[in-house]
């Protein structure tokens, strides 16, 4: 059982009631001129409540203040937009712009600026279309180093056996978003009463290798990929 020790809402659906399954698509997605109110509740500990169909969370008595207001706007007004030519959206925070892609996919980061420093950012954030038992998996590719190894050192000490040296070494570094729609119904928010989905998000940090292997016996050359090294970063439950 996950307890959630903080609560935020982001106040960005239009109160309606439905009985039928919900679907999410790219009009329930942020627009320019769209606001979005973010509120914080850290002095409650607040259960996520069950998955599955026609279920009532019930977050009513949440009691925060609104910690900060994004104003969708866009991009061509703001300073850092031939940096990011694929976006369509952005958000203004002070002196930092995030720069992003809005589609029929969903909502996706492409980069940020914070006070002139640019920061390249793929990442989904609000992936579309959703539905009711879906599972979508994303990979983000961060950035990729290469090695050559000078003089080459034998596979071993890379946990490759074999009769093999290693003369030059690929990483990728990835992120992967998996986000799981456990469930649909309503969920109660101080304000009002809203159709949602609830989806369960995880975050995963990979490293990918890629090790050319020369075999001291044939000399023969061959790339060869280790298993991936995954680490977990975090999960949490979001309700759309």
């Amino acid at each position: 059982k996950i307890i959630m020790k903080r609560l935020i809402y982001i106040f960005v659906l239009f109160p309606y009631f439905s009985f039928s399954q919900i679907s999410v698509n790219s009009s329930n997605l942020p627009n320019i001129g769209d606001t979005v109110v973010v509120s914080a509740d850290y002095s409650g500990t607040y259960s996520p409540g069950a998955s599955g169909a026609n279920q009532n969370w019930d977050f009513s008595t949440a009691n925060g203040n609104p910690e900060m207001l994004l104003g969708f706007i866009d991009p061509a007004t703001t300073p850092y937009q031939a940096t990011f030519p694929n976006s369509n959206l952005a958000v203004k925070d002070g002196l930092t712009f995030f720069y992003l892609n809005r589609s029929v996919n969903g909502v996706a980061m492409m980069g940020v600026v914070d006070s002139g420093m640019i920061f390249s950012w793929e990442k989904v954030m609000l992936p579309a279309p959703l539905n009711y038992l879906d599972t979508l998996i994303y990979t983000n590719v961060l950035g990729q180093m290469d090695t050559v190894l000078s003089p080459p050192i034998p596979s071993a000490f890379l946990d490759i056996p074999g009769p093999y040296l290693a003369d030059s070494i690929v990483i990728t570094f990835e992120s992967i978003n998996e986000f799981i729609v456990d469930g649909w119904g309503q969920v109660q928010m101080p304000d009002s009463t809203y159709d949602a989905l609830r989806i369960f998000e995880s975050l995963y940090n990979s490293e990918n290798y890629l090790v050319r292997l020369t075999d001291t016996i044939t000399g023969l050359s061959q790339w060869a990929q280790p298993p991936a090294d995954m680490q977990h970063e975090e999960s949490r439950y979001l309700w759309r």
